[in-house]
């Protein structure tokens, strides 16, 4: 077992490396064209089985003691068999990301192509995004194989520093404007919460940046130092706000748990299971 394990995640070069992608390329095709042909409730069955087994994997190689499995394992080794698998594993699950951006890429081209061909409103986005598309996808390729060529390298830093982050930058920059419209929403007085919230945030905010100025002559070795507000806003952020996050932490970790746990043991169906596959 350990050698087959080796033997699929030996790298391969030139001839064989070719080989290789050619007959996982036909193996592939063939065994998807094979699957199209089963009924729908068999695909299903074959997706919870493998959707189970892959869960399961992770979980004994979590729990499974260092050298379980392995006839002759090496002193000090902290791995099992199930963790010299997570090697060759782990490139094809890059291999499976490769596929979903690419089907995402299909699905992209599919809608904006549509509503290009038939000049729907807003077309001129999608023509902007086949646009970015091709000049992205062509000036990367080349600019991977040929890394010292200025021309490219420098087409390539153009449309990434020069078009592509400012773009982000601009959305994140709109991003905060609904933020501060939302809480300037969320500040107003209309209740007791609301109303902590407001002195809270003012308290938080002038202690980061006003706190020399407003609360500066109050000594910070006497008793009364309690009451300057950059000693309020550490109180604050250490104890108050630490709690909340903490338990707000533990609470997305326990509802990350239960739909792990449904996902894993298939019962997160939802709309995939309502129809044939």
């Amino acid at each position: 077992m350990t050698g087959f394990w080796h033997v699929l995640a030996t790298t391969r070069h030139g001839a064989a490396l070719w080989i290789g992608i050619v007959l996982a390329t036909v193996a592939f095709v063939l065994l998807f064209a094979f699957l199209h042909t089963l009924p729908g409730r068999v695909k299903q069955i074959m997706i919870v089985a493998v959707t189970f087994v892959a869960g399961l994997f992770y979980f004994l190689e979590f729990l499974l003691p260092a050298g379980a499995l392995i006839r002759h394992p090496k002193p000090g080794s902290t791995e099992n068999l199930l963790t010299l698998a997570t090697a060759p594993l782990s490139d094809i699950l890059l291999v499976i990301y490769a596929m979903a951006v690419g089907l995402g890429i299909i699905n992209l081209v599919q809608v904006n192509g549509r509503a290009l061909v038939r000049m729907r409103s807003g077309w001129h986005n999608s023509l902007v995004f086949f646009v970015g598309l091709v000049a992205m996808f062509v000036i990367g390729i080349a600019q991977a194989n040929h890394p010292n060529i200025k021309t490219w390298d420098g087409l390539y830093t153009f449309v990434f520093n020069g078009i592509y982050q400012p773009l982000q930058s601009t959305t994140f920059a709109l991003l905060a404007f609904f933020i501060a419209s939302a809480a300037f929403r969320a500040f107003r007085v209309t209740s007791v919460e609301s109303t902590l919230m407001m002195i809270t945030a003012f308290i938080v905010m002038f202690g980061n940046v006003g706190s020399e100025v407003l609360t500066g002559w109050i000594p910070p070795d006497r008793w009364y130092s309690f009451v300057r507000l950059d000693a309020m806003t550490y109180w604050i952020m250490t104890t108050v706000n630490m709690s909340a996050q903490r338990a707000l932490l533990f609470g997305i970790a326990m509802g990350e748990l239960a739909i792990a746990l449904r996902i894993w043991l298939s019962l997160e169906r939802g709309h995939f299971f309502d129809r044939e596959v």
